[in-house]
């Protein structure tokens, strides 16, 4: 009877243990849910953040992308005036010569072959330009068969050899028309002026340098004339 007892009272010790640890166990179920909830939530903030970043970097890329674009000419991928005076604004005060460059009788070549031959030379000029000049140079097209081109040097003699490297290169050989229409000779004429501030006195030069390209076209054509 009394091992009974015994055994009755230890019984009951061992349950109200367990109820009473029942509590910590719930508490300690809750915690372990809410530090999941919490886990998983973190992870989602920071997906949506790392995503968030990837987007951002995109448009900025994106939007670079297009105010780059806005510089340069559509058909020659060149730069465009917009784009030719934005450089030389970054080419703080270094002289230079600047050298306007303009296709003979282009208005010709477009009523005899078309616009689209037209087109195709204008490129292949940019083309040949572009490979005649050095990579401190700038090349840009103005519009129409107009190109301005910085010359970066400060010796007339360096800018005559190298505007006259550019007339020679668009002369010496024929462009080829599109669609196996044979090919046609084309030449420019050029007028060059000394740029001694590129960031404030552009324009007094192009309008100099403009004005004799129009005496290289009525002396002949395919030419290049400078000041003096």
């Amino acid at each position: 009877m009394k091992g009974a007892l015994t055994l009755t009272a230890l019984c009951l010790l061992f349950s109200g243990t367990a109820l009473a640890a029942e509590p910590w166990r719930q508490i300690a179920t809750h915690a372990t849910m809410l530090a999941m909830v919490l886990s998983v939530n973190l992870i989602f903030f920071f997906l949506l953040f790392l995503l968030s970043a990837i987007s951002n970097k995109r448009k900025r890329s994106a939007l670079t992308a297009l105010t780059e674009q806005a510089y340069l000419d559509p058909l020659t991928a060149i730069l465009n005036r917009r784009g030719f005076e934005r450089r030389l604004n970054h080419q703080h005060v270094q002289p230079g010569f600047l050298i306007v460059i303009d296709i003979d009788d282009f208005k010709v070549i477009n009523d005899t072959y078309g616009h689209d031959a037209g087109d195709r030379i204008l490129r292949a000029v940019a083309s040949r330009l572009k490979q005649t000049l050095r990579p401190e140079d700038i090349v840009s097209r103005f519009g129409g068969e107009e190109f301005v081109v910085f010359c970066k040097t400060s010796h007339l003699k360096e800018a005559t050899r190298l505007g006259n490297r550019l007339v020679q290169a668009i002369a010496e050989r024929p462009f080829e028309l599109p669609e196996q229409r044979g090919h046609v000779t084309i030449t420019v004429s050029a007028g060059a002026s000394e740029l001694s501030d590129p960031s404030s006195a552009y324009l007094g030069a192009y309008r100099t340098a403009d004005k004799l390209l129009y005496k290289a076209k009525s002396s002949g054509k395919n030419r290049l004339i400078l000041p003096g």
